[in-house]
């Protein structure tokens, strides 16, 4: 089965799942800080589209808006951010527990002292970052992308 969640594309298999495509939640790492990026995505198409099918089927995506709901940088002098919690409703949670694990490594952050990571609810895993010795910026944008697909 694939799944498009937030940005990622998932394929998911037997009770195991693998992340094909990043989500739009990026972390990035500069001297003395972490930037952590978050565009939600919000599917705009009729409800109950099951598209399923033995041959390729097209399907379009297009980006409709891409609003800022919040940028720390814009209320540095207001907010001191030390740290933040993203939780992601999902059946998917080892693909998800895997992209926040490789991500916080690959900018060198290590998991129990700059993050955590909580899948003990059923459906969803939260990442809560709180970088040790670093300045945390945080931005995130609404971003709605519409689906079409080639059925009547």
């Amino acid at each position: 089965m694939y799944c498009y969640e937030n940005g990622a594309l998932i394929v998911s298999q037997k009770g195991r799942s693998v992340m094909k495509l990043a989500p739009t939640i990026v972390m990035e790492k500069d001297p003395g800080s972490v930037n952590l990026l978050i565009r939600g995505v919000v599917l705009d198409s009729p409800r109950g589209i099951v598209l399923s099918s033995n041959t390729v089927e097209d399907i379009r995506l297009t980006s409709k808006e891409s609003k800022a709901l919040f940028n720390s940088t814009d209320y540095e002098s207001f907010y001191n951010i030390t740290s933040v919690n993203v939780t992601i409703y999902t059946e998917n949670k080892e693909a998800w527990e895997n992209y926040f694990r490789d991500s916080a490594s690959d900018i060198t952050l290590f998991e129990g002292t700059d993050y955590h990571l909580d899948n003990s609810s059923t459906y969803a895993v939260t990442f809560s970052l709180h970088p040790v010795g670093e300045d945390l910026y945080v931005t995130v944008y609404r971003s709605v992308i519409k689906i079409e697909t080639g059925l009547l």
